[in-house]
């Protein structure tokens, strides 16, 4: 798509997916029934989403080509601790992925992909162990990357061990 002169631009914090065409339709997919959208005409309410648009793509960053995998992977491990977030609060996946604006599929995908990343077998050990890697933790080392830490050998008293 570069190539054809298009840009991309990210911003932190998560937007329902839409489509403005010719700043005179806007289609919304309903996250109540996949596959299905609604289309609004109306020109104030049109006219409004396409100005937010623009607002948040001034404040979105520019993805060149060099950065953009690093750019991409730190987006993908961002939303995949604010899935991990949920998760441990004891959202469902529908709740996480209304919360996050992402499909339901999406949000199970990258419940799955985790999982294999901690090598957790079950969401109650996927829970466990982000708790033990402190993987939630505001400022853990490597901010930014989804990677868990050396486990401890004892922590709250209860010997840790060695992972397998």
């Amino acid at each position: 798509m570069a190539a054809l002169g298009a840009e991309s631009r990210t911003v932190a914090g998560g937007l329902s997916p839409y489509l403005v065409f010719d700043r005179a339709l806007l289609v919304l997919p309903l996250q109540d029934a996949p596959g299905e959208a609604l289309v609004v005409r109306s020109p104030d309410l049109v006219a409004f989403v396409a100005e937010t648009f623009d607002l948040l793509w001034a404040t979105g960053e520019s993805m060149s080509k060099p950065r953009e995998r690093a750019v991409v992977q730190d987006v993908t491990d961002q939303t995949q601790r604010s899935v991990l977030r949920h998760l441990v609060q004891g959202d469902d996946d529908r709740a996480t992925a209304r919360a996050l604006g992402i499909s339901v599929r999406t949000c199970q995908r990258h419940v799955s992909s985790i999982m294999r990343r901690l090598g957790a077998t079950s969401r109650f050990q996927l829970g466990y162990l982000a708790h033990r890697y402190d993987l939630l933790d505001p400022n853990p080392p490597g901010a930014g990357r989804l990677t868990a830490r050396a486990p401890p050998t004892e922590r709250h008293g209860i010997d840790a061990g060695p992972h397998p």
